[in-house]
């Protein structure tokens, strides 16, 4: 789905505004809807991270907690 604030032809500036109002503190910094207009204008329809290759997603391992634990004691 895109952004409908984008497609009203809005400003990140009034965006940003709009989502402050709706979202007061928990709304994205300037720069995070700065970057999501540019990837919309960039043809991206959501704001969701893409699967990409790689670091693997999780860095607890039994091994690396092991090496971790003898590490600290």
């Amino acid at each position: 789905m895109k952004d409908p604030l984008h497609m009203k032809g809005l400003t990140p500036k009034k965006i940003k505004t709009e989502l402050d109002n709706v979202r007061s503190t928990s709304a994205p910094a300037f720069a995070t809807v700065y970057n999501w207009m540019n990837e919309f204008k960039r043809g991206r329809t959501f704001t969701c991270d893409t699967p990409r290759s790689g670091c693997p997603i999780e860095a607890a391992t039994p091994e690396i907690i092991d090496k971790v634990h003898v590490l600290l004691f």
